[in-house]
């Protein structure tokens, strides 16, 4: 009999779950210690991730359908993830996606529509029966994943060392990063340039930005704002037909931002239906290895990657 894991590599965590008709079995959850971007981090990450299956203590041959965060806009090759898998477990089938494709089916079953994370990272993705898909960021703590968790925390921590070095106004940032860290701003950002997984470095500081704001802080109600428009410019530029939209990721956990931003994004366009759907990796990692089965098969062929392996 094959088992069924689905599993969400994101730049913070490794999550992994198994389903036993459907039904979750049992799970595995560990932090990312690199982010897919640098071509040296890959075989880490994919150890890792391989480590995890094995602690899953698998007999019986497995389909696996995976959401990858940095796939789609990284030279990261799901062949690569493949090989480290095989040496741990008995593997029938592997589709890989990236975690957006997964965040996408897990809001809308294979149906369409545009959905939007905003996690450590962000990115949107727009898919549509018969069209191309539309994806939009998504580029990395660098150059892109604008009003991210990790683009959050980067703000909060340059507000914290210009108010240090008088360059900026008081904020009580930098209380909030100090309990956090227990380090002064300036060894925060040596940490910080020297991390591993800088979006997951920067995201810790996420939830102190969020904190400061709902007190009234005007430097985080100024990252905030920001924080909103570009991730309101982000899912509107992804959206073509459609008017669903699905908001995902683990900065609507706050209620308040996720009102926000639903206000922003249906103000911009009342036609809009927003949904929040956090926590819907399983299912969208489910329904990506039956995604020959759904409307939007054809559109998603771009960027998954279906591995059958006979035997393991």
């Amino acid at each position: 009999m094959i088992s069924t894991v689905v599993g969400d590599i994101g730049k913070s965590k490794i999550r992994l779950a198994v389903l036993s008709d459907g039904a979750l079995s049992r799970t595995v959850e560990i932090e990312s210690p690199v982010a897919l971007g640098q071509p040296a981090n890959s075989p880490i990450l994919f150890g890792v991730v391989a480590d995890a299956l094995s602690q899953l203590r698998l007999e019986a041959p497995i389909d696996l359908g995976l959401g990858l965060a940095g796939m789609a806009t990284t030279t990261a090759s799901g062949a690569s993830l493949v090989e480290a898998i095989r040496g741990v477990v008995n593997v029938n089938r592997i589709v890989i996606a990236s975690d957006v494709v997964v965040a996408h089916l897990g809001a809308f079953a294979g149906d369409e529509g545009t959905v939007l994370i905003a996690g450590t990272g962000a990115a949107a993705l727009n898919v549509e029966a018969d069209s191309v898909p539309v994806l939009r960021d998504g580029h990395g703590p660098y150059f892109g994943d604008d009003g991210s968790g990790g683009w959050l925390g980067a703000r909060a921590v340059r507000a914290v060392v210009k108010a240090a070095e008088g360059r900026g106004p008081a904020t009580s940032l930098t209380k909030l990063l100090r309990v956090r860290t227990s380090l002064d701003p300036q060894t925060m950002v040596r940490r910080g340039n020297a991390a591993d997984n800088p979006a997951r470095w920067s995201g810790q500081f996420a939830p102190d930005v969020l904190r400061a704001w709902t007190t009234g802080d005007q430097v985080a109600t100024g990252i905030v704002r920001d924080a909103v428009t570009a991730l309101t410019t982000t899912v509107l530029s992804a959206r073509r037909q459609s008017q669903a939209i699905a908001l995902t990721g683990g900065l609507l956990r706050c209620e308040p931002f996720a009102q926000d931003l639903i206000r922003s994004i249906t103000s911009a366009t009342p036609e809009a239906i927003v949904t929040v759907t956090e926590g819907r990796w399983m299912q969208g990692a489910n329904v990506l290895l039956e995604l020959e089965r759904t409307r939007i098969a054809g559109s998603l062929q771009s960027l998954t990657e279906i591995h059958v392996i006979a035997g393991g």
